[in-house]
């Protein structure tokens, strides 16, 4: 309803506020499903996209303003995604259009920001990962492209003019999975991504990009073995966070398998791991950050 809100305790000097996110009317009773997304404008609201359980499509776009759902619409798109909102306080989306024949599927991607109350659509000659806006308002696209049955490469994207300005990021190589990637008060990203089971962080560094390998049996900068990232975060200062993952199979019982998650942080230029948590689980249900 939006209504219900606590106060926790974490120390002497910090409280965290709790506060429901509200529904869509006519869908209180139902679970909003595992593809919700949420973006805060600048002036500090909320914006999601909202799809519930045991519905499927329709999706909403919903607006809520010190916990009140402030606005709501359907969206008319069956495929859309990457919600981000503008430094002008737009939403926009990523939006996929299924093109005939179905099989093999082939989209079209359109970028769509809402202003003034109107959707504008720009056709793209690439898929989009990952949506951001530079402290310029300027679109930032990043993407992979599958260029085989296990082959990538990662690009970024940016609009400095009325063009596409295209940067590689990875050449070809084994297949790309888990990308997340966040931009720096620099206006810089950062990008993290798995590959053959080791997961990388690229850093813009002028027209190019720095790779760094985080692990893999003891070979990067960490003695972990990963499968796939949950989160990356940036603070103000730019210091970078990861979420990762890690996957062990149980040694007496080889079909369960024991999933660990494993905060990393660089802050002076060296990675520190912290176990958090681990589970055994009998699927591959994904460990992941909110």
């Amino acid at each position: 309803s939006g209504e219900a809100s606590s106060d926790i305790l974490l120390s002497v000097t910090a409280i965290w506020h709790i506060e429901e996110i509200p529904k869509v009317p006519g869908y209180e009773e139902f679970y909003e499903t595992a593809i919700q997304q949420y973006d805060l404008s600048p002036d500090g609201s909320l914006w999601g996209v909202h799809t519930y359980e045991g519905v499927g499509p329709p999706r909403y776009l919903i607006h809520v303003v010190d916990g009140v759902l402030e606005h709501y619409e359907e969206l008319p798109w069956d495929k859309a995604g990457n919600l981000t909102i503008d430094r002008n306080g737009n939403p926009a989306l990523v939006r996929a259009d299924k093109v005939p024949p179905e099989l093999p599927p082939t989209y079209e991607y359109y970028l769509v920001r809402k202003v003034q109350g109107a959707w504008e659509a720009e056709k793209l000659d690439f898929p989009a990962s990952k949506l951001f806006f530079d402290s310029q308002n300027r679109p930032v696209i990043v993407f992979s492209r599958r260029l085989g049955f296990n082959s990538s490469d990662l690009w970024v994207a940016r609009k400095p003019g009325e063009e596409w300005e295209l940067t590689q990021v990875r050449e070809a190589g084994p297949a790309i999975s888990h990308v997340c990637a966040q931009q720096g008060t620099d206006d810089k990203l950062r990008i993290a991504f798995s590959s053959d089971s080791d997961v990388y962080l690229s850093r813009e560094s002028g027209v190019s990009y720095q790779t760094e390998m985080l692990g893999n049996g003891g070979q990067g900068a960490s003695d972990y073995t990963w499968f796939g990232i949950a989160g990356l975060s940036i603070d103000e200062l730019n210091h970078e966070y990861l979420l990762l993952m890690e996957k062990v199979e149980d040694q007496v019982a080889p079909w369960l398998k024991h999933q660990t998650a494993v905060a990393a942080s660089n802050s002076d230029g060296e990675w520190d791991f912290s176990e958090l948590r681990s589970e055994t689980a009998t699927d591959d249900a994904q460990l992941g950050w909110k």
